[in-house]
């Protein structure tokens, strides 16, 4: 090409490597458009979206996390386009991770954005998802089922990589600290509302306030599931920012107080023994990390939880009765019915487990467990399982499973390069200790399967892998960084 009369020839490999990523553009575009003309309303939505991921890449990120972690998902599949009740369609921030994870590759290709060896990684595994997708649509499952297993975890991986760079950039590190601190205080008053306003239960379970609380039935009330996941990282995170002093100003300060007061009642509610357990232990792990020192300021800033909890309690006196028939029903695991259906459960994955141990069953694949020996949980035929570790097998094989797995415990248990960003820091903190807390949920519980947390797990891993003190090209600065 010529300017000037000067001529400035590009390397072939990247000429090549330019060409086919413009061609993919044009090829994405045209069947793009060809879905929006069926849809002009709702692509309109998604065509807004397009310069807000090319040109505002932490405001796209901010949005995309916001939603998936406070929006339910039936009301993000009303906004998309082939959706419609019970099926799934291209929701608004299937096009923000698209388009997000175009730019970054882009960004790599013209050099702008270092490519570093977790993020390759994390390519590798979206490819390897994409062969579990299509391995469980090839075994006969629903295609509607595996894409919407694919895109949980998709969302893990693509938000890692988007948010790699981000963080590799002091500024837009900056920005997003704020963007954390109002998310945190959203999803806490989010929690709350659930419960005053006895929003209804959803048929996706991830909104409302499930009747009916396991072997403490008669106390009356409920569980409050809309941000289950989230909250015990909200609180986590937002403790390590008081402990470890992430800011000397006293508005941050209040509210870091606001994010973890709200989120402890919100942990309360839930009325889950393991959500429980996962927010005690990511705190006692933000005050081991923080160090001796710091044990004094961990234990004045856990009396705000404390306080936050007996606030309730004066409100809703039944709540502390609750929680106590929750804590003694621990002792009576023989009696429990909801832990026996679950051993069963688990052993009916395990034997799946075995039939395919290397490449799984496939996105999308069911089982039938019940019946028979244990005719009285009935016989059910699903494509869910509660245990987290145990669904990533199945659905994806041993190796895949261990890998991933292996990656994160080690992410959360790594010790990070000592910085003099206190905020950095502490931030650094709260992730390692929140990305633990919610390994230990999935003991019993399939977040990897849940769209309302994975992006943010995405996100915790990023914030412990990154090298958030690297000074190179940024393809984040400028405009592009705000909010």
């Amino acid at each position: 090409m010529s300017a000037f009369g000067a001529r400035v020839v590009l390397p072939d490999p990247v000429n090549r490597t330019a060409s086919a990523f413009l061609a993919a553009a044009a090829i994405a575009a045209v069947m793009f458009g060809s879905i929006v003309a069926g849809h002009p309303l709702e692509g309109m939505l998604l065509i807004a979206l397009v310069p807000l991921a090319l040109a505002a890449p932490l405001a796209s990120f901010a949005v995309m996390l916001a939603a998936t972690v406070l929006m339910p998902f039936d009301a993000l599949n009303a906004l998309s386009i082939g959706g419609g009740a019970g099926v799934p369609g291209l929701l608004p921030v299937d096009v923000l991770l698209g388009l997000g994870l175009g730019r970054v590759a882009f960004g790599v290709i013209r050099g702008r954005i270092q490519a570093t060896t977790p993020m390759l990684v994390a390519g590798v595994s979206l490819v390897a998802l994409l062969a579990v997708l299509v391995h469980g649509v090839a075994a006969g499952a629903s295609v509607s089922d595996a894409g919407t297993e694919a895109r949980c975890l998709a969302f893990g991986v693509g938000s890692f990589i988007m948010a790699v760079p981000l963080l590799e950039d002091s500024r837009s590190r900056a920005r997003l600290y704020r963007v954390l601190l109002l998310l945190g205080i959203a999803l806490g008053l989010w929690g709350i509302a659930q419960v005053v306003l006895n929003v209804p239960y959803s048929n996706a379970g991830d909104v409302g306030v499930r009747p009916g609380i396991g072997q403490v039935a008669s106390v009356g009330g409920g569980q409050l599931q809309g941000g289950l996941y989230a909250f015990p990282i909200a609180v986590v995170m937002a403790f390590a920012g008081l402990v470890c002093g992430a800011s000397r100003e006293l508005m941050v300060r209040w509210l870091l107080a606001g994010v973890f007061g709200l989120n402890c009642l919100c942990v309360l509610l839930t009325y889950e023994r393991s959500v429980w357990a996962a927010s005690l232990l990511g705190c006692l792990a933000v005050a081991m990390r923080a160090g001796r020192a710091a044990w004094p300021v961990a234990a004045r800033w856990s009396a705000l939880g404390v306080a936050a909890v007996l606030a309730w309690a004066v409100v809703s006196p039944g709540a502390l009765t609750t929680s106590a028939g929750r804590i003694t029903s621990i002792f009576s695991v023989q009696s429990d019915s909801s832990a026996q259906s679950r051993a069963v459960e688990s052993a009916a994955v395990l034997r799946a487990i075995r039939r395919s141990p290397v490449v799984g069953a496939g996105f999308g694949a069911t089982l039938t467990w019940g019946g028979g020996n244990h005719a009285q949980f009935g016989e059910t035929t699903t494509n869910f399982t509660h245990e987290g570790y145990l669904w990533l097998a199945w659905k994806a094989g041993v190796p895949f499973a261990v890998a991933l797995v292996a990656c994160l415990w080690f992410a959360a248990l790594r010790r990070t390069r000592r910085t003099r960003d206190r905020a950095l820091a502490a931030l650094r903190a709260g992730c390692h200790a929140a990305l633990l807390a919610s390994l230990l949920v999935c003991l019993v519980f399939p977040e990897f399967n849940a769209l309302g947390v994975t992006a943010l797990l995405g996100l915790l891993l990023a914030v412990c892998v990154a090298r958030a003190d690297y000074r190179g090209r940024s393809d984040t600065g400028g405009a592009s960084t705000t909010v």
